[in-house]
């Protein structure tokens, strides 16, 4: 059975994801709080929900920052989701803290004179996504869609690294790509059997 560990560094809701995993994806999926107990084989996913800088602190302060770029140093699948996806990136507009840097770029704030035809910030709830990638594409679900709650989107400085984007505020990166490194704005565990399809393609395709 394959292995997933998920990332506790604080800043998040585990129990979903990990029950998704395990129930519909046919994982063993198992949650670390220690990157010295993280094992040298499968794969790994860094999820997240708060404060930009005080998430980046908490993973320099507990030591995951570094043993995350030595993960993705070696190649192995890592797949960010939401603030964890953000945290892939070296900065954020939200806050002071640096972040992983495994995605060259930078976090910005949805700017007012962007959001048009009655959008509100935050971007909250369920949006259609465009791929990039015709592969991925043909193994969601047609037309999918997934939910997302953020006020702050993804700038990768490579057009190489956009995976999926989203028509908000004039349209932004909501998917990311560099190597075995992933990071998705959306919550696949809130997104029902559209989360579940991308889980499964992220876990033998990506």
């Amino acid at each position: 059975m394959k292995e997933v560990f998920i990332v506790d560094y604080g800043a998040g809701n585990l129990g979903s994801l990990q029950n998704m995993l395990i129930r519909k994806c046919d994982v063993d999926c198992t949650i670390v709080t220690d990157p010295l107990l993280l094992p040298e084989k499968g794969d790994v996913i860094l999820p997240g929900v708060g404060h930009f800088g005080f998430a980046a602190q908490s993973l320099a302060d507990s030591g995951w920052v570094i043993k995350l770029r030595e993960f993705a140093d070696n190649g192995r699948k890592l797949l960010g989701i939401c603030l964890g996806a953000q945290l892939l990136f070296e900065s954020s507009e939200e806050g002071e803290g640096e972040g992983i840097a495994i995605i060259p770029g930078k976090v910005r704030r949805f700017a007012a004179a962007s959001i048009e035809n009655g959008e509100r910030i935050p971007h909250m709830g369920w949006s259609n996504v465009t791929v990039t990638d015709k592969n991925l594409e043909d193994m969601l679900i047609e037309d999918s869609r997934f939910y997302f709650v953020h006020s702050y989107y993804m700038q990768p400085d490579f057009e190489g690294h956009v995976l999926m984007r989203t028509d908000f505020g004039g349209g932004f990166c909501s998917a990311v790509r560099n190597k075995t490194v992933t990071g998705v704005q959306f919550h696949p565990e809130k997104s029902h059997q559209f989360g579940i399809s991308f889980l499964k393609a992220w876990l033998t395709g990506l």
